[in-house]
């Protein structure tokens, strides 16, 4: 396999499993809130990262249309496409975890400060973690998503043994 193709597969089932468990904190601790209302309520850093990575996820689709149309079956070797999409894969598993890594110290933050607290009481702030992360793996799953189409367009399919 490529390593876009595993690195896809990765960061598919990372995204999936980060965005469930969001949403499994949300249904049952906090019923009431949707992933919205959490972004909404983000602290201000956090917040400016998701939306950063989300303007990423603009210029990540517009790369891979183009590196897409553009992109014939004899060239070889990484084109600038193909660069720019492994970029905007680092840079948005980077901001996504590091962002969800602020939260969660913000998290500790207030337990340090309140004492010890139940998980009900956390679960916003666990949640809007979680969210940054999956938003951040979401990133970074539509550029692979758009590289592996991009070296299979290039390079063709691989022949079966």
């Amino acid at each position: 396999m490529r390593p876009s193709t595993i690195g896809l597969i990765a960061a598919a089932i990372a995204t999936v499993v980060a965005g469930s468990a969001c949403a499994i904190i949300l249904s049952l601790f906090a019923p009431g809130i949707s992933p919205l209302m959490i972004l909404a309520e983000m602290s201000p850093v956090p917040k400016v990262v998701v939306i950063f990575i989300i303007l990423n996820m603009i210029g990540v689709t517009l790369t891979g249309l183009i590196g897409l149309l553009v992109t014939r079956r004899s060239e070889r070797g990484p084109g600038g496409p193909e660069i720019l999409l492994w970029v905007a894969t680092g840079v948005c598993t980077v901001f996504g975890v590091l962002a969800a890594l602020y939260s969660e110290l913000n998290t500790q933050i207030g337990i340090r400060a309140v004492g010890p607290v139940s998980f009900a009481v956390t679960a916003p702030s666990r949640a809007e973690s979680l969210l940054a992360l999956t938003v951040g793996l979401a990133g970074a799953t539509l550029a692979l998503a758009f590289m592996v189409g991009i070296v299979n367009r290039r390079m063709g399919p691989r022949a079966k043994p």
